[in-house]
């Protein structure tokens, strides 16, 4: 069962006050800013105007002979719907939370010749995020966060909420 668009947009809420809570607000802006740009597509439409243009200088606008209906392949935006947005959020969160402690991890291996190292501290070049640190002893128990919350967002896909709940499931 899909979420109605009203459970949609109320979820989509409740999962971007929670990144933001925790820390994850860089998450949110690109999803923000793919969500403002729409769903980019070529389409076909048909060219009412054409501007002519001599010397430089622009010239009255002369219409397309009605016989012709020439087509012309144009970029166009279309809003998404709350399903969809939805979906951007999700897909954004199942790829932004589970890397960091993958990346981590692999840190941690990599940088494991030159001692006993226990703790990263990731400091990111924008503003939109304020530095964290990772502990070694930490990532067995993010990964099994990072398990559970795949395990979530899939049933957040199927549309499934926790039955008689005021709160979208976690």
């Amino acid at each position: 069962m899909a979420f109605t668009n009203d459970e949609a947009v109320e979820v989509f809420r409740f999962l971007v006050a929670a990144l933001r809570e925790h820390g994850l607000g860089w998450v949110v802006t690109q999803v923000e800013e793919k969500i403002a740009v729409g769903k980019v597509q070529a389409k076909k439409l048909r060219a009412r105007d054409i501007t002519e243009s001599i010397d430089g200088l622009w010239e009255d606008e002369r219409p397309a002979p009605p016989a012709s209906n020439r087509a012309a392949l144009f970029a166009v935006a279309e809003q998404y719907t709350p399903q969809e947005r939805l979906n951007v959020l999700l897909d954004s969160i199942a790829l932004a939370v589970p890397i960091v402690e993958q990346v981590a991890d692999q840190t941690f291996v990599n940088l494991g010749e030159l001692g006993n190292l226990d703790r990263l501290v990731f400091e990111p070049e924008a503003e939109v995020s304020d530095s964290f640190s990772l502990e070694r002893k930490d990532l067995e128990s993010r990964a099994q966060a990072n398990e559970d919350l795949l395990r979530l967002i899939d049933e957040l896909r199927r549309g499934e909420l926790i039955a008689d709940s005021g709160e979208p499931a976690r």
